[in-house]
Protein backbone atom coordinates (compact mmCIF):
# COMPACT_ATOMS: atom_id res chain seq x y z
CA UNK A 1 0.00 0.00 0.00
CA UNK A 2 1.37 3.41 -0.95
CA UNK A 3 2.15 5.93 1.78
CA UNK A 4 1.77 9.65 1.18
CA UNK A 5 4.62 11.24 3.10
CA UNK A 6 3.45 14.75 2.28
CA UNK A 7 0.45 14.23 4.57
CA UNK A 8 1.50 12.51 7.85
CA UNK A 9 -0.63 9.58 8.94
CA UNK A 10 -2.42 9.10 5.63
CA UNK A 11 -2.22 6.21 3.21
CA UNK A 12 -3.64 5.32 -0.14
CA UNK A 13 -6.49 2.88 0.37
CA UNK A 14 -6.49 -0.48 -1.39
CA UNK A 15 -8.98 0.84 -3.97
CA UNK A 16 -6.97 4.02 -4.53
CA UNK A 17 -3.74 2.07 -5.00
CA UNK A 18 -5.22 -0.30 -7.57
CA UNK A 19 -7.05 2.53 -9.34
CA UNK A 20 -3.82 4.50 -9.62
CA UNK A 21 -2.01 1.42 -10.95
CA UNK A 22 -4.67 0.99 -13.65
CA UNK A 23 -4.53 4.63 -14.76
CA UNK A 24 -0.73 4.66 -14.65
CA UNK A 25 -0.53 1.43 -16.64
CA UNK A 26 -2.73 2.92 -19.37
CA UNK A 27 -0.64 6.09 -19.53
CA UNK A 28 2.60 4.06 -19.47
CA UNK A 29 1.31 2.03 -22.41
CA UNK A 30 0.37 5.17 -24.33
CA UNK A 31 3.74 6.79 -23.69
CA UNK A 32 5.60 3.60 -24.57
CA UNK A 33 3.70 3.18 -27.83
CA UNK A 34 4.65 6.70 -28.95
CA UNK A 35 8.38 5.77 -28.97
CA UNK A 36 8.42 1.96 -29.11
CA UNK A 37 8.76 1.78 -32.88
CA UNK A 38 11.68 4.22 -33.08
CA UNK A 39 14.21 1.38 -32.89
CA UNK A 40 12.11 -1.08 -34.91
CA UNK A 41 11.61 1.19 -37.93
CA UNK A 42 14.62 -0.04 -39.96
CA UNK A 43 13.56 -3.71 -39.62
CA UNK A 44 9.86 -2.98 -40.11
CA UNK A 45 10.60 -0.90 -43.22
CA UNK A 46 12.79 -3.64 -44.67
CA UNK A 47 10.28 -6.45 -44.12
CA UNK A 48 7.26 -4.49 -45.38
CA UNK A 49 9.18 -2.66 -48.13
CA UNK A 50 7.99 0.70 -46.80
CA UNK A 51 9.19 3.88 -48.48
CA UNK A 52 10.56 6.77 -46.34
CA UNK A 53 7.21 8.60 -46.21
CA UNK A 54 5.34 5.46 -45.12
CA UNK A 55 7.98 4.78 -42.48
CA UNK A 56 7.51 8.25 -40.98
CA UNK A 57 3.74 7.89 -40.90
CA UNK A 58 3.85 4.48 -39.24
CA UNK A 59 5.20 6.40 -36.24
CA UNK A 60 3.44 9.75 -36.63
CA UNK A 61 -0.09 8.52 -37.43
CA UNK A 62 -0.53 7.42 -33.81
CA UNK A 63 0.22 10.75 -32.11
CA UNK A 64 -1.58 12.68 -34.87
CA UNK A 65 -4.78 10.70 -34.32
CA UNK A 66 -4.57 11.13 -30.55
CA UNK A 67 -4.32 14.91 -30.96
CA UNK A 68 -7.15 15.02 -33.51
CA UNK A 69 -9.70 12.98 -31.55
CA UNK A 70 -9.04 13.74 -27.90
CA UNK A 71 -11.61 16.57 -27.67
CA UNK A 72 -14.23 14.32 -29.28
CA UNK A 73 -13.45 11.50 -26.83
CA UNK A 74 -13.63 13.97 -23.95
CA UNK A 75 -17.19 14.78 -25.00
CA UNK A 76 -18.00 11.09 -25.34
CA UNK A 77 -16.62 10.40 -21.86
CA UNK A 78 -18.60 13.19 -20.22
CA UNK A 79 -21.86 12.05 -21.81
CA UNK A 80 -21.54 8.25 -21.64
CA UNK A 81 -19.37 7.90 -18.53
CA UNK A 82 -15.62 8.27 -18.01
CA UNK A 83 -15.17 4.74 -16.67
CA UNK A 84 -17.07 3.12 -19.54
CA UNK A 85 -15.15 5.15 -22.12
CA UNK A 86 -11.84 4.30 -20.43
CA UNK A 87 -12.58 0.55 -20.42
CA UNK A 88 -13.68 0.62 -24.07
CA UNK A 89 -10.44 2.46 -24.84
CA UNK A 90 -8.40 -0.32 -23.21
CA UNK A 91 -10.28 -3.05 -25.07
CA UNK A 92 -10.03 -1.28 -28.42
CA UNK A 93 -6.34 -0.54 -27.94
CA UNK A 94 -5.63 -4.22 -27.23
CA UNK A 95 -7.50 -5.38 -30.35
CA UNK A 96 -5.84 -2.78 -32.59
CA UNK A 97 -2.39 -3.70 -31.23
CA UNK A 98 -3.04 -7.41 -31.82
CA UNK A 99 -4.10 -6.73 -35.41
CA UNK A 100 -1.11 -4.44 -36.08
CA UNK A 101 1.32 -7.15 -34.94
CA UNK A 102 0.26 -9.22 -37.95
CA UNK A 103 -0.08 -6.40 -40.47
CA UNK A 104 1.04 -7.23 -43.99
CA UNK A 105 1.58 -3.83 -45.59
CA UNK A 106 2.66 -0.30 -44.60
CA UNK A 107 -0.80 1.11 -45.37
CA UNK A 108 -2.45 -1.52 -43.16
CA UNK A 109 -0.07 -0.69 -40.29
CA UNK A 110 -0.71 3.05 -40.67
CA UNK A 111 -4.49 2.50 -40.54
CA UNK A 112 -4.21 0.32 -37.45
CA UNK A 113 -1.92 2.88 -35.81
CA UNK A 114 -4.69 5.45 -36.36
CA UNK A 115 -7.17 3.08 -34.71
CA UNK A 116 -4.74 2.74 -31.80
CA UNK A 117 -4.63 6.52 -31.59
CA UNK A 118 -8.42 6.82 -31.32
CA UNK A 119 -8.60 4.38 -28.40
CA UNK A 120 -5.50 5.93 -26.79
CA UNK A 121 -7.30 9.28 -26.93
CA UNK A 122 -10.19 7.68 -25.02
CA UNK A 123 -7.74 6.63 -22.29
CA UNK A 124 -6.08 10.04 -22.07
CA UNK A 125 -9.32 12.03 -22.19
CA UNK A 126 -10.81 10.17 -19.22
CA UNK A 127 -7.75 9.68 -17.00
CA UNK A 128 -7.73 13.07 -15.21
CA UNK A 129 -11.41 13.05 -14.12
CA UNK A 130 -11.09 9.39 -13.04
CA UNK A 131 -7.95 10.24 -11.08
CA UNK A 132 -9.73 13.16 -9.39
CA UNK A 133 -12.68 10.91 -8.56
CA UNK A 134 -10.40 8.44 -6.78
CA UNK A 135 -8.33 11.01 -4.86
CA UNK A 136 -10.29 13.68 -3.04
CA UNK A 137 -7.56 14.83 -0.62
CA UNK A 138 -5.28 17.52 -2.02
CA UNK A 139 -2.00 16.09 -0.70
CA UNK A 140 -2.78 12.54 -1.75
CA UNK A 141 -3.94 13.79 -5.13
CA UNK A 142 -0.62 15.57 -5.63
CA UNK A 143 1.31 12.38 -4.96
CA UNK A 144 -1.03 10.45 -7.24
CA UNK A 145 -0.57 13.01 -10.02
CA UNK A 146 3.22 12.77 -9.62
CA UNK A 147 3.15 8.97 -9.96
CA UNK A 148 0.65 9.09 -12.80
CA UNK A 149 2.58 11.64 -14.90
CA UNK A 150 5.81 9.72 -14.25
CA UNK A 151 4.24 6.67 -15.90
CA UNK A 152 3.86 8.48 -19.25
CA UNK A 153 7.42 9.79 -19.26
CA UNK A 154 8.76 6.43 -18.11
CA UNK A 155 6.85 4.67 -20.87
CA UNK A 156 8.14 7.08 -23.52
CA UNK A 157 11.74 6.73 -22.33
CA UNK A 158 11.62 2.94 -21.92
CA UNK A 159 9.87 2.48 -25.28
CA UNK A 160 13.14 2.29 -27.26
CA UNK A 161 14.65 -0.06 -24.64
CA UNK A 162 11.68 -2.44 -24.68
CA UNK A 163 11.52 -2.21 -28.45
CA UNK A 164 15.21 -3.05 -28.76
CA UNK A 165 14.92 -6.08 -26.45
CA UNK A 166 11.86 -7.42 -28.27
CA UNK A 167 13.51 -6.90 -31.65
CA UNK A 168 16.58 -8.84 -30.50
CA UNK A 169 14.48 -11.82 -29.37
CA UNK A 170 11.41 -11.81 -31.64
CA UNK A 171 10.11 -10.08 -34.77
CA UNK A 172 8.93 -6.50 -35.24
CA UNK A 173 5.30 -7.45 -34.49
CA UNK A 174 6.21 -8.13 -30.85
CA UNK A 175 6.46 -4.36 -30.42
CA UNK A 176 2.68 -4.25 -30.84
CA UNK A 177 1.87 -7.44 -28.95
CA UNK A 178 3.44 -6.11 -25.74
CA UNK A 179 0.43 -3.79 -25.37
CA UNK A 180 -2.13 -6.61 -25.23
CA UNK A 181 -1.47 -8.11 -21.76
CA UNK A 182 -1.10 -4.63 -20.23
CA UNK A 183 -4.42 -3.45 -21.67
CA UNK A 184 -6.30 -6.64 -20.74
CA UNK A 185 -5.02 -6.68 -17.15
CA UNK A 186 -5.77 -2.96 -16.71
CA UNK A 187 -9.30 -3.44 -18.06
CA UNK A 188 -10.08 -6.27 -15.64
CA UNK A 189 -8.75 -4.45 -12.57
CA UNK A 190 -10.24 -1.13 -13.70
CA UNK A 191 -13.70 -2.68 -14.10
CA UNK A 192 -13.61 -3.59 -10.41
CA UNK A 193 -11.79 -0.69 -8.75
CA UNK A 194 -12.28 2.48 -10.82
CA UNK A 195 -14.97 4.89 -9.63
CA UNK A 196 -17.16 6.49 -12.28
CA UNK A 197 -17.92 10.20 -12.56
CA UNK A 198 -21.26 12.01 -13.04
CA UNK A 199 -22.46 12.20 -16.63
CA UNK A 200 -23.31 15.43 -18.42
CA UNK A 201 -26.61 15.58 -20.31
CA UNK A 202 -26.09 17.61 -23.48
CA UNK A 203 -26.74 17.27 -27.18
CA UNK A 204 -24.04 16.33 -29.63
CA UNK A 205 -22.42 19.44 -31.09
CA UNK A 206 -21.36 17.92 -34.41
CA UNK A 207 -19.99 21.16 -35.97
CA UNK A 208 -17.75 21.78 -32.95
CA UNK A 209 -16.50 18.19 -32.88
CA UNK A 210 -15.77 18.31 -36.62
CA UNK A 211 -13.88 21.58 -36.25
CA UNK A 212 -11.87 20.19 -33.33
CA UNK A 213 -10.78 17.20 -35.43
CA UNK A 214 -9.93 19.33 -38.47
CA UNK A 215 -8.26 22.05 -36.42
CA UNK A 216 -6.14 20.12 -33.91
CA UNK A 217 -5.55 17.20 -36.26
CA UNK A 218 -4.60 19.54 -39.09
CA UNK A 219 -2.07 21.39 -36.93
CA UNK A 220 -0.54 18.09 -35.79
CA UNK A 221 -0.44 16.90 -39.42
CA UNK A 222 1.27 20.11 -40.53
CA UNK A 223 3.89 19.90 -37.78
CA UNK A 224 4.78 16.32 -38.62
CA UNK A 225 4.60 16.78 -42.42
CA UNK A 226 7.16 19.57 -42.31
CA UNK A 227 9.83 17.00 -41.40
CA UNK A 228 9.28 15.11 -44.67
CA UNK A 229 11.27 15.88 -47.83
CA UNK A 230 8.61 14.87 -50.34
CA UNK A 231 5.31 16.32 -51.59
CA UNK A 232 3.56 15.83 -48.26
CA UNK A 233 5.53 18.84 -47.09
CA UNK A 234 3.38 20.94 -49.43
CA UNK A 235 0.21 19.30 -48.14
CA UNK A 236 1.34 20.09 -44.61
CA UNK A 237 1.75 23.77 -45.45
CA UNK A 238 -1.64 23.82 -47.18
CA UNK A 239 -3.24 22.29 -44.07
CA UNK A 240 -2.23 25.25 -41.90
CA UNK A 241 -4.85 27.83 -43.05
CA UNK A 242 -7.60 25.19 -43.05
CA UNK A 243 -6.66 24.18 -39.53
CA UNK A 244 -6.49 27.75 -38.29
CA UNK A 245 -9.96 28.48 -39.70
CA UNK A 246 -11.37 25.34 -38.06
CA UNK A 247 -9.80 26.29 -34.72
CA UNK A 248 -11.25 29.82 -34.93
CA UNK A 249 -14.75 28.42 -35.60
CA UNK A 250 -14.35 25.92 -32.75
CA UNK A 251 -13.24 28.60 -30.29
CA UNK A 252 -16.10 30.91 -31.26
CA UNK A 253 -18.69 28.17 -30.84
CA UNK A 254 -17.30 27.15 -27.43
CA UNK A 255 -17.27 30.71 -26.12
CA UNK A 256 -20.85 31.37 -27.21
CA UNK A 257 -22.38 28.00 -26.25
CA UNK A 258 -24.29 27.59 -22.98
CA UNK A 259 -22.95 24.04 -22.66
CA UNK A 260 -19.57 23.93 -24.43
CA UNK A 261 -17.86 20.61 -24.98
CA UNK A 262 -14.58 22.23 -23.87
CA UNK A 263 -14.40 25.10 -21.37
CA UNK A 264 -11.99 27.43 -23.12
CA UNK A 265 -12.70 30.10 -20.51
CA UNK A 266 -10.16 28.24 -18.39
CA UNK A 267 -7.49 30.00 -20.43
CA UNK A 268 -8.52 33.29 -18.86
CA UNK A 269 -6.43 32.09 -15.95
CA UNK A 270 -2.80 32.96 -16.68
CA UNK A 271 -1.55 30.18 -14.40
CA UNK A 272 -3.59 27.56 -16.26
CA UNK A 273 -2.41 28.91 -19.61
CA UNK A 274 1.29 29.04 -18.79
CA UNK A 275 1.15 25.60 -17.13
CA UNK A 276 -0.40 24.20 -20.32
CA UNK A 277 2.28 25.76 -22.51
CA UNK A 278 5.01 24.59 -20.11
CA UNK A 279 3.74 20.99 -20.27
CA UNK A 280 3.49 21.12 -24.06
CA UNK A 281 7.00 22.54 -24.42
CA UNK A 282 8.69 20.39 -21.78
CA UNK A 283 7.12 17.14 -22.96
CA UNK A 284 7.66 17.98 -26.63
CA UNK A 285 11.36 18.63 -26.14
CA UNK A 286 11.64 15.47 -24.03
CA UNK A 287 10.14 13.44 -26.90
CA UNK A 288 12.43 15.22 -29.36
CA UNK A 289 15.50 14.38 -27.26
CA UNK A 290 14.52 10.69 -27.17
CA UNK A 291 13.94 10.64 -30.93
CA UNK A 292 17.09 12.56 -31.93
CA UNK A 293 19.44 10.66 -29.59
CA UNK A 294 18.18 7.19 -30.59
CA UNK A 295 18.34 8.12 -34.28
CA UNK A 296 21.87 9.51 -33.90
CA UNK A 297 23.07 6.40 -32.08
CA UNK A 298 21.69 4.13 -34.83
CA UNK A 299 22.30 6.18 -37.97
CA UNK A 300 25.35 8.17 -36.91
CA UNK A 301 27.24 5.63 -34.81
CA UNK A 302 25.61 2.49 -36.31
CA UNK A 303 24.78 1.03 -32.92
CA UNK A 304 22.18 -1.71 -32.50
CA UNK A 305 18.58 -0.84 -31.57
CA UNK A 306 19.08 -2.39 -28.13
CA UNK A 307 22.20 -0.32 -27.37
CA UNK A 308 20.50 2.83 -28.64
CA UNK A 309 17.55 2.11 -26.38
CA UNK A 310 19.69 1.34 -23.33
CA UNK A 311 21.41 4.72 -23.64
CA UNK A 312 18.01 6.31 -22.89
CA UNK A 313 17.68 4.48 -19.55
CA UNK A 314 19.29 7.33 -17.52
CA UNK A 315 16.66 9.63 -18.99
CA UNK A 316 13.87 7.30 -17.86
CA UNK A 317 15.27 6.85 -14.35
CA UNK A 318 15.86 10.57 -13.85
CA UNK A 319 12.43 11.45 -15.19
CA UNK A 320 10.71 9.01 -12.84
CA UNK A 321 12.65 10.30 -9.84
CA UNK A 322 11.80 13.88 -10.76
CA UNK A 323 8.09 13.13 -11.11
CA UNK A 324 7.60 11.02 -7.98
CA UNK A 325 9.45 13.52 -5.77
CA UNK A 326 7.37 16.45 -7.02
CA UNK A 327 4.71 15.98 -4.33
CA UNK A 328 7.38 16.53 -1.67
CA UNK A 329 8.60 19.64 -3.46
CA UNK A 330 5.04 20.97 -3.59
CA UNK A 331 4.77 20.50 0.18
CA UNK A 332 7.58 23.05 0.58
CA UNK A 333 7.30 25.27 -2.50
CA UNK A 334 4.49 26.72 -4.59
CA UNK A 335 3.71 24.75 -7.77
CA UNK A 336 4.64 27.77 -9.89
CA UNK A 337 8.07 27.93 -8.22
CA UNK A 338 8.66 24.20 -8.79
CA UNK A 339 7.53 24.47 -12.41
CA UNK A 340 9.66 27.53 -13.23
CA UNK A 341 12.73 26.03 -11.56
CA UNK A 342 12.34 22.72 -13.39
CA UNK A 343 12.23 24.53 -16.73
CA UNK A 344 15.50 26.31 -15.93
CA UNK A 345 17.04 22.93 -15.01
CA UNK A 346 15.87 21.57 -18.37
CA UNK A 347 17.50 24.48 -20.20
CA UNK A 348 20.77 23.71 -18.38
CA UNK A 349 20.50 20.06 -19.44
CA UNK A 350 20.12 20.93 -23.11
CA UNK A 351 23.01 23.41 -22.89
CA UNK A 352 25.18 20.64 -21.42
CA UNK A 353 24.22 18.31 -24.26
CA UNK A 354 25.00 21.01 -26.81
CA UNK A 355 28.35 21.86 -25.25
CA UNK A 356 29.67 18.44 -24.22
CA UNK A 357 28.36 16.33 -27.08
CA UNK A 358 26.32 13.16 -27.40
CA UNK A 359 29.10 10.84 -26.26
CA UNK A 360 31.07 12.44 -23.41
CA UNK A 361 28.05 14.49 -22.31
CA UNK A 362 25.34 11.87 -22.73
CA UNK A 363 24.91 11.75 -18.94
CA UNK A 364 23.39 15.24 -19.25
CA UNK A 365 20.16 13.64 -20.48
CA UNK A 366 19.54 12.79 -16.82
CA UNK A 367 19.26 16.54 -16.14
CA UNK A 368 16.67 16.83 -18.91
CA UNK A 369 14.82 13.84 -17.45
CA UNK A 370 14.62 15.31 -13.95
CA UNK A 371 13.39 18.60 -15.40
CA UNK A 372 10.64 16.97 -17.47
CA UNK A 373 9.48 14.82 -14.56
CA UNK A 374 9.06 17.81 -12.25
CA UNK A 375 7.61 20.04 -14.99
CA UNK A 376 4.89 17.61 -16.09
CA UNK A 377 3.90 16.70 -12.52
CA UNK A 378 3.86 20.27 -11.16
CA UNK A 379 2.25 21.60 -14.36
CA UNK A 380 -0.51 19.00 -14.21
CA UNK A 381 -1.06 19.80 -10.53
CA UNK A 382 -1.43 23.47 -11.38
CA UNK A 383 -3.93 22.71 -14.13
CA UNK A 384 -6.05 20.38 -11.99
CA UNK A 385 -6.05 22.56 -8.87
CA UNK A 386 -6.87 25.74 -10.77
CA UNK A 387 -10.23 24.45 -12.06
CA UNK A 388 -13.44 23.26 -10.46
CA UNK A 389 -14.68 19.68 -10.24
CA UNK A 390 -16.91 19.94 -13.31
CA UNK A 391 -13.99 21.13 -15.42
CA UNK A 392 -11.69 18.18 -14.63
CA UNK A 393 -12.38 16.45 -17.95
CA UNK A 394 -11.74 19.71 -19.81
CA UNK A 395 -8.42 20.15 -18.01
CA UNK A 396 -7.52 16.55 -18.86
CA UNK A 397 -8.36 17.00 -22.53
CA UNK A 398 -6.33 20.21 -22.73
CA UNK A 399 -3.41 18.58 -20.93
CA UNK A 400 -3.33 15.54 -23.21
CA UNK A 401 -3.73 17.74 -26.30
CA UNK A 402 -0.71 19.66 -25.05
CA UNK A 403 1.19 16.36 -24.76
CA UNK A 404 0.29 15.31 -28.32
CA UNK A 405 0.89 18.67 -29.97
CA UNK A 406 4.04 19.14 -27.92
CA UNK A 407 5.43 15.81 -29.13
CA UNK A 408 4.70 16.67 -32.77
CA UNK A 409 6.02 20.21 -32.42
CA UNK A 410 9.17 19.13 -30.58
CA UNK A 411 10.16 16.35 -32.98
CA UNK A 412 9.33 18.50 -36.03
CA UNK A 413 11.27 21.51 -34.74
CA UNK A 414 14.36 19.55 -33.75
CA UNK A 415 14.19 17.57 -37.00
CA UNK A 416 14.00 20.72 -39.12
CA UNK A 417 16.79 22.34 -37.09
CA UNK A 418 19.08 19.33 -37.54
CA UNK A 419 18.35 19.30 -41.27
CA UNK A 420 19.06 23.02 -41.71
CA UNK A 421 22.29 22.92 -39.70
CA UNK A 422 23.45 19.81 -41.57
CA UNK A 423 22.98 21.56 -44.89
CA UNK A 424 25.04 24.52 -43.69
CA UNK A 425 28.05 22.52 -42.48
CA UNK A 426 27.93 19.45 -44.76
CA UNK A 427 30.84 20.67 -46.88
CA UNK A 428 33.21 21.10 -43.93
CA UNK A 429 32.99 17.79 -42.05
CA UNK A 430 32.45 14.10 -42.66
CA UNK A 431 28.93 12.70 -42.39
CA UNK A 432 29.19 11.35 -38.83
CA UNK A 433 30.59 14.64 -37.49
CA UNK A 434 27.94 16.63 -39.36
CA UNK A 435 25.15 14.57 -37.78
CA UNK A 436 26.54 14.98 -34.26
CA UNK A 437 27.21 18.72 -34.56
CA UNK A 438 23.79 19.37 -36.11
CA UNK A 439 22.08 17.44 -33.30
CA UNK A 440 24.12 19.21 -30.61
CA UNK A 441 23.58 22.71 -31.97
CA UNK A 442 19.86 22.09 -32.41
CA UNK A 443 19.61 21.74 -28.61
CA UNK A 444 20.24 25.47 -28.23
CA UNK A 445 16.64 26.11 -29.30
CA UNK A 446 15.10 24.04 -26.46
CA UNK A 447 17.32 25.81 -23.93
CA UNK A 448 16.11 29.25 -25.07
CA UNK A 449 12.46 28.14 -25.21
CA UNK A 450 12.52 26.63 -21.70
CA UNK A 451 14.09 29.76 -20.21
CA UNK A 452 11.45 31.91 -21.89
CA UNK A 453 8.47 29.90 -20.60
CA UNK A 454 10.08 29.75 -17.13
CA UNK A 455 10.04 33.54 -17.06
CA UNK A 456 6.39 33.52 -18.23
CA UNK A 457 5.41 31.14 -15.43
CA UNK A 458 7.02 33.39 -12.83
CA UNK A 459 5.28 36.47 -14.21
CA UNK A 460 1.88 34.76 -14.34
CA UNK A 461 2.16 33.81 -10.66
CA UNK A 462 2.16 37.45 -9.59
CA UNK A 463 -1.23 38.54 -8.31
CA UNK A 464 -2.77 35.20 -9.24
CA UNK A 465 -6.21 34.45 -7.83
CA UNK A 466 -7.47 30.85 -7.43
CA UNK A 467 -9.92 29.80 -10.09
CA UNK A 468 -13.34 28.55 -9.10
CA UNK A 469 -15.44 26.11 -11.06
CA UNK A 470 -15.86 27.39 -14.61
CA UNK A 471 -19.68 27.03 -14.56
CA UNK A 472 -19.88 29.02 -11.32
CA UNK A 473 -17.50 31.55 -12.81
CA UNK A 474 -19.80 32.00 -15.77
CA UNK A 475 -22.79 32.48 -13.45
CA UNK A 476 -20.94 35.21 -11.55
CA UNK A 477 -20.10 36.94 -14.83
CA UNK A 478 -23.75 36.82 -15.91
CA UNK A 479 -24.90 38.30 -12.59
Amino acid sequence: MLIDKTEPGTRFTHRQTLGLIVLSAALFMGGMDSTLLNVALPELSRVLSANPAETVWIVNSYTLTVAATIVTLTDVGSRFGQKRTFLVGLAGFAVASLAAAFGRSPVEIIILRCVQGVFAAALMATAVPLLSAIFAGSARRRLAISIWTASASLGAALGPVIGGILLEQFWWGANFLVNVPIAVAAAVVGWIYLADTPRVARQVDLPSLTCSILGIGGIAYALQSLTEPDLRNAFGIAAIPVSVLAVVIFIRRQLTSRMPILQLRLFRNSIFTTATVAIMLSWGLYAAAIFSITQYQQLGLERTPLIAGLLIVPLAIANTLGAVTTSRLLAKFRPTTALATSLVIGAIGFLLLAGLGLNTGLWAIAVVGISTGIATASGTTLMVESVGVTAQSDAGAIQETAFSLGSGFGVATIGMSISLISNQISNRYETTVVRELATRYSYLLPAIALLAISFAVQMSARGHQPVVDAHKQDEEIEI
